[in-house]
């Protein structure tokens, strides 16, 4: 029997979703920046009104996003129909 090649298809440059080729690139900066925002302006605030003890959780969250950003980037999005591609969806062999 002949050998069957794999047939890998470049989704690289289009959406799987659209197949247009408008993608936002987001790095790993990036979405370590908007996982953390939030969580560190909380922190901040809670510690003024409430209590010190929530600057404590600002290493904690600091080192889950980095661990999230870390496996979950370079995502890209499409800026047509907004579906997101991780790296994850990118590797599928057929």
């Amino acid at each position: 029997m002949a050998k069957r090649k794999k047939q890998t298809h470049s989704t690289e440059d289009h959406c799987e979703k659209c197949h247009q080729d408008t993608l936002t690139h987001i790095q790993m900066g990036q979405y370590f920046f908007l996982l953390s925002a939030l969580p560190f302006l909380m922190a901040i605030v809670l510690t003024f009104v409430v209590h010190p003890v929530f600057l404590t959780f600002i290493p904690l969250v600091a080192w889950m996003n980095f661990r999230i950003a870390k496996k979950k980037t370079p995502l890209r999005r499409c800026t047509n129909c907004h579906h997101t591609m991780t790296p994850q969806k990118r590797t599928h062999h057929t």
